[in-house]
């Protein structure tokens, strides 16, 4: 009997902890697209894709950083080309079509946002 209270804690405790790590999760990914809609600039793109980077490893089955990825490496495309860097904008195409093939792997099947 005491085997078996002692697992039921266990399994209550681990699902809480679960839950808790979600929410750091979603609460750090809307901190992350708040601050998309005020980035402007190469710096705050690009700290936006390193906070990114930082959730996709430690929340490593989810997509969406992986997509949010993708779109970071966009506008810092978007950015280089305005500069006139195009060997830098052929670099971050590149790469955001690395993070929505890894974004696709993670959703393990069809998934319309990121088809389009």
């Amino acid at each position: 009997m005491k085997n078996l209270v002692l697992f039921f804690f266990a399994v209550g405790m681990s699902l809480i902890s679960l839950q808790a790590q979600n929410h750091v999760y979603e609460e750090k990914m809307g901190e992350v697209l708040e601050s998309m809609t005020a980035a402007k600039d190469l710096e705050s793109w690009q700290n936006i894709l390193n906070q990114l980077e930082r959730i996709a490893k430690v929340e490593s089955s989810a997509w969406l950083p992986e997509y949010y990825r993708a779109y970071s490496h966009l506008q810092l495309g978007r950015i280089a080309l305005g500069n006139e860097d195009k060997e830098t904008t052929i670099e971050h195409i590149a790469a955001a079509q690395n993070s929505l093939k890894v974004a696709e792997e993670k959703a393990e099947g069809p998934n319309s946002e990121i088809a389009t």
